[in-house]
């Protein structure tokens, strides 16, 4: 069952390559273009992912001879990563993704825990074990962080956000201060206002909001009366203060 495991990785890079409308934008990010130039690298990338689907459907038919063959493609790949890593370290893999992602050390474990998959497919292996492997490579890869690696991410921080506890029924100055600047009491005068929130108290269901206004040469007190618990701007009164 070993050579399932090499097929399954093949036949999902090797379809992305060929069918995925990212595929050229990971062609011309890979470490590829460097090796056939820009302008053949698309086809380079299409080409190679159609051998690995090939292999991909040999491995279910002739399996000895494809993984032989699939272990000569793994060598060559991580020829492939060493060379992009030194001749040019911004360079994505491309392997399977438009995702940007340089060269590290998990490219490398990946590729070559598929060359020993593949050297080793004669020894008769368990489902347990032959899971195992398929879950660790995909876990190794960087190329589907995005499917379980983010989520766990997201997920620890909801858990542990150092806020997520925290509730208090006080509305936001912010709040406030956004219906306000919607109100046609406000637009009416804001053209004369000569500062940001002086001061600010609630009375019962209204907070209310102090401004610096000039009217002429005067300066004076532009008292804003908002709705505390409803958003309603059509409600927002205004007086002015000597």
């Amino acid at each position: 069952m070993q050579p399932l495991v090499i097929a399954a990785a093949l036949a999902w890079a090797g379809c992305f390559k060929l069918f995925a409308r990212t595929a050229p934008l990971a062609a011309a990010q890979s470490g590829l273009s460097r090796l056939v130039g820009q302008a053949r690298v698309v086809l380079a990338y299409r080409v190679l992912g159609a051998v690995e689907l090939a292999l991909a459907a040999a491995l279910l038919v002739a399996p000895m001879p494809a993984s032989l063959a699939s272990a000569v493609l793994f060598t060559g790949f991580l020829g492939y990563l060493a060379f992009t890593r030194v001749a040019a370290p911004e360079a994505s893999c491309g392997c399977a993704s438009a995702r940007p992602s340089p060269i590290g050390w998990r490219h490398f474990a990946y590729t070559g825990g598929l060359l020993i998959v593949a050297l080793v497919w004669w020894v008769a292996t368990p489902w347990p074990i032959l899971v195992a492997e398929g879950v660790g490579l995909a876990m190794i890869t960087p190329e589907l962080d995005r499917f379980w690696l983010l989520p766990l991410r997201r997920l620890r921080a909801r858990l542990t956000h150092p806020l997520r506890d925290a509730h208090t029924d006080e509305v936001p100055l912010l709040a406030t201060v956004q219906q306000l600047q919607r109100s046609e009491a406000y637009r009416g005068v804001g053209a004369h206002l000569r500062s940001d929130v002086v001061d600010s108290w609630d009375e019962g269901e209204w907070r209310l909001l102090r401004y610096t206004i000039h009217i002429g040469q005067n300066a004076a007190n532009a008292i804003f009366a908002v709705p505390l618990l409803t958003d309603e701007p059509d409600r927002v009164r205004l007086a002015i203060v000597e």
